[in-house]
């Protein structure tokens, strides 16, 4: 869809509706199904090797977490769902690369954070593009 015919065709205000819709339910049930995924996908505890002798190793201090991952989460499936619904989709991966390079340093440091956003970024993305598609073919479909 064209930008401007969005904008200048007759039905605006319906338009704005449906993408709102589109777009908190896209946010709404992403939060949800990942949250399910990353659950079925944490690990409960440690896979051991039988014939491998415990090795006592020495302590790690924790290491720091950056938190606020449920919010970008939100504000990712926002944003695919928002630019997929208006045909942009190239922007989906500005988007991705910005929540990418923005994670970098502890994704480098961290196997398990970097297990989890792989987990949780492909779960979140394939309900946001799939919201959004959805969306786009109610804007070109739907007549005001």
């Amino acid at each position: 869809m064209d930008p401007y015919q969005f904008v200048f065709s007759p039905g605006l205000p319906q338009r704005l509706v449906l993408i709102a819709i589109f777009v908190v339910a896209s946010a709404v049930l992403g939060w949800i199904i990942t949250a399910a995924i990353l659950r079925i996908a944490k690990v409960r505890r440690p896979l051991r090797e039988p014939d491998k002798v415990p090795v006592i190793e020495a302590e790690v201090p924790p290491v720091e977490v950056m938190r606020g991952g449920a919010l970008i989460g939100v504000l990712e499936r926002t944003l695919v769902t928002g630019v997929v619904m208006l045909g942009q989709l190239s922007l989906v991966a500005v988007i991705l690369a910005i929540k990418g390079l923005g994670r970098y340093p502890e994704l480098k440091s961290t196997p398990e954070a970097s297990e989890r956003f792989i987990i949780g970024t492909l779960t979140s993305v394939a309900v946001a593009l799939l919201a959004g598609y959805l969306g786009h073919v109610a804007l070109l479909y739907i007549t005001w």
